[in-house]
């Protein structure tokens, strides 16, 4: 690569979720990896990402401390800010299984990543590649350290539906030549007062597909919510028609629901593509995220082309303390018929809900006109229904 095209190869070569892929390499399973010395890369049909999923992660609740003035966990909008909340919150603590207090905050920024050789697997799974890596740059957004252990941590603002496993794995090489201690390797997002630890160990320090989950965690940075609290939403609940000309959602992930949300407020008139761009995910995703918060009408589109902006019933849920926009938010869903019914299934009748139960109520409503569609738009329903049951602390 050169600078011919006016862009650094190095920026050109960041790659940090599988939609990230420009699309002549992605459309042939091709992605890019640095490759011997620093500046050069090899271009290859690599297993190069991990997925993650979000689904049914309870939460701890972190109760703010007030010694701190000028940390804000409740308004996280940068990785240094997630980095220091988790830190100074104890969230790094429980993540390593120790007691408050037992982590040092020993390292973090740009740095060699040092001469080290892997093997990484193709994508069809035919045979594995050999990579040698000689002074890499790497960016650690923080490693801690204690008695026993070491974490290696990868920070994001806005949860993300899959992410290279380079990110974890070269700083993850400089620190096992440094150390004997355990490693724990967590990629951490932020979204909406919710912090979540994907936890990895390596099973094989020479082998880049050897990252294994060792757990997944939550920790919401708001004050509780309980059953009680939802249920009383319900009870005082009054459904309205669906919008007009928004289709019924089909987005899987509650939480990058309200991401879009927050592009939408930071970025007036943002478009489709480049929500999907931001999230990080197919470019029809972006969509079915847009026309999600256009679903609950906390957006509208407008202008030519069609850019997004807040509605301003969007614009007052901004203004609510964070808790209280959740709560708000499954307000909104229960006016929506099919949510109004099943969320009043669950919290009310305690009727366990499954999303072909939703198709099957929307198939008998004619609402899509096939049944394929309608078990689509009744599993994205589910997983809202979820996202509601996961933030409450059930009580007796």
């Amino acid at each position: 690569m050169s600078k011919a095209t006016g862009r650094e190869p190095r920026l050109l070569s960041k790659m940090e979720s599988r939609e990230n892929v420009p699309a002549p390499l992605k459309d042939r399973d091709l992605c890019i990896m640095p490759y011997m010395i620093r500046g050069s890369y090899a271009i290859g049909r690599f297993d190069a990402f991990v997925k993650l999923d979000y689904a049914s992660i309870r939460g701890k609740r972190i109760i703010l401390d007030k010694r701190y003035d000028t940390l804000d966990p409740y308004s996280i909008s940068n990785e240094p800010a997630l980095i220091l909340s988790a830190f100074n919150y104890g969230v790094i603590d429980d993540i390593g299984g120790e007691k408050r207090g037992s982590f040092s905050f020993t390292n973090f920024g740009r740095e060699s990543s040092g001469d080290f050789e892997f093997r990484i697997g193709d994508v069809k799974q035919k045979h594995d590649y050999h990579i040698s890596v000689q002074g890499s740059q790497i960016e650690m957004d923080g490693v801690f350290e204690s008695k026993n252990t070491i974490i290696n941590v990868e920070a994001k603002i806005g949860v993300k539906t899959d992410f290279m496993a380079r990110q974890l794995y070269y700083p993850y090489r400089m620190l096992e030549g440094q150390s004997d201690k355990e490693i724990l390797n967590v990629f951490m997002t932020y979204s909406s007062g919710s912090l979540y630890a994907h936890v990895f160990s390596v099973e094989d320090p020479f082998n880049y597909n050897s990252l294994k989950l060792v757990s997944r965690k939550r920790y919401d940075f708001y004050k509780e919510i309980r059953t009680s609290d939802i249920r009383k939403i319900l009870s005082e609940s009054f459904i309205v028609s669906d919008p007009k000309n928004v289709p019924t959602p089909q987005a899987n992930t509650f939480q990058m629901v309200l991401d879009t949300l927050d592009l939408i407020r930071t970025q007036p008139g943002i478009k489709y593509p480049e929500i999907a761009d931001s999230l990080g995910v197919e470019s029809r995703q972006g969509n079915y995220y847009g026309n999600s918060c256009r679903y609950l009408g906390l957006c509208r589109r407008s202008g030519r082309p069609n850019g997004l902006f807040l509605t301003d019933e969007g614009e007052e849920y901004f203004k609510l303390p964070i808790r209280d926009r959740i709560l708000k938010v499954v307000e909104i869903m229960s006016r929506r018929p099919v949510f109004n019914y099943f969320l009043k299934k669950h919290f009310l009748e305690n009727v366990p809900v499954e999303g072909i139960d939703i198709a099957k109520w929307y198939n008998e409503r004619g609402y899509h006109g096939s049944w394929e569609m309608d078990k689509r738009r009744g599993e994205s329903a589910k997983r809202w229904i979820d996202w509601v049951i996961d933030r409450c602390t059930v009580e007796p």
